[in-house]
């Protein structure tokens, strides 16, 4: 028998509000701000439930980016802070913990995603809970590329998956009117090791070419910035933009 595996998504619009909380290694506090100490501190902030892994801690290799967690549980939320010290979505501690509470009380045939909005998260309040026939909202980014290479990465919606089965999409466009092609990659993740040290990859996986396309990608029960970007397969410059 084959099992079906679920698709278990939250989309949060990218909006900053919230800093990552202060917080000596391996310990969450209640503060809104990283201090100008604890900056330099690059090893994972754990909290109940989640674990928040701090940019500055990345390692390249393999052609991916890893952000080492050290040994978590398999049910624990990685949270990948954003290289100014915000949380995806602006999401604060207070809010993290709302959605730790969102993801064990979800039901098991969760397939679709919702979106949340980061205020009433951040405050506490109760996030609307996924079922089989919600839909997600999606929104428009921009993006652009040349023909020389895979250009920048534009940054998108801020993805909670659920699970390490949870998936993100992709979905692109060129620009309307032009005779414009792309082949377009989008970052997904993995847990894994990289050497003897445990946690997760961040990895760009191709979602398609043409002047349209998308594709699913693994996400896992990870809070993360959807990225995609470009790579002109007929113009010297192409554009368009791309939805989650």
């Amino acid at each position: 028998m084959v099992k079906r595996r679920w698709l278990t998504l939250l989309a949060l619009p990218a909006v900053v509000s919230g800093l990552i909380v202060g917080a000596t290694p391996a310990t969450a506090s209640t503060g809104t701000s990283i201090t100008r100490a604890e900056s330099s501190i690059t090893a994972p902030i754990v909290g109940n439930g989640y674990v928040i892994v701090n940019p500055a801690s990345a390692v390249a290799a393999k052609g991916a980016t890893f952000y080492p967690t050290g040994p978590i549980s398999s049910n624990t939320l990685v949270v990948i802070a954003n290289p100014d010290g915000t949380l995806p979505g602006g999401i604060t501690t207070v809010g993290l913990r709302s959605l730790v509470a969102q993801i064990k009380a979800a039901p098991s045939n969760t397939t679709a995603a919702v979106t949340v909005a980061p205020a009433s998260v951040a405050s506490g309040a109760a996030a609307a809970k996924p079922d089989a026939t919600s839909i997600a909202a999606t929104t428009s980014y921009a993006w652009s590329a040349t023909s020389g290479g895979y250009g920048g990465w534009s940054t998108g919606a801020s993805i909670l998956g659920y699970n390490w089965s949870a998936q993100a999409r992709y979905n692109f466009y060129t620009a309307a009117g032009f005779n414009q092609g792309v082949a377009g990659e989008g970052i997904g993740h993995y847990q894994g090791y990289n050497g003897s040290t445990f946690g997760v990859w961040t990895v760009a996986y191709g979602v398609g070419s043409g002047s349209s396309g998308g594709a699913f990608v693994p996400w896992g029960e990870v809070l993360d910035n959807e990225r995609f970007r470009g790579w002109c397969t007929i113009s010297t410059i192409c554009w368009g933009n791309y939805t989650d």
